[in-house]
């Protein structure tokens, strides 16, 4: 995945929680369907940090970057493991969003 699909499945997820605000007129509902989206782009974004190792992505990086970080050990070590902090981070926040969508449907 590119980071410009990237970007731009962040926005859909971005619009449609602040479009379904307006149109959705139970809040819980409400909740509960962004609960669904941030979870899903919490998830996706650990599983793209964890097995696909897109740190190039999440960071920002151009080809020139990447291809300079690939035959540099040390600094693939560095990208590697602030990747792993970071998808631990949201694999965490993903399954915590999905603990709230469980309460709230439990009350």
């Amino acid at each position: 995945m590119t980071r410009k699909k990237y970007i731009y499945l962040a926005i859909v997820i971005g619009i449609s929680i602040f479009i379904s605000y307006f149109f959705i007129s139970d809040i819980r509902e409400w909740a509960v369907i962004t609960n669904v989206f941030l979870a899903s782009f919490l998830i996706y974004t650990s599983y793209l940090l964890f097995y696909k190792k897109s740190y190039n992505l999440l960071a920002g990086m151009t080809e020139e970057e990447l291809k300079k970080s690939e035959s540099d050990i040390e600094i693939r070590l560095k990208y590697e493991k602030g990747a792993k902090i970071m998808g631990v981070i949201s694999f965490i926040g993903g399954l915590f969003v999905l603990y709230i969508l469980y309460s709230s449907l439990k009350l």
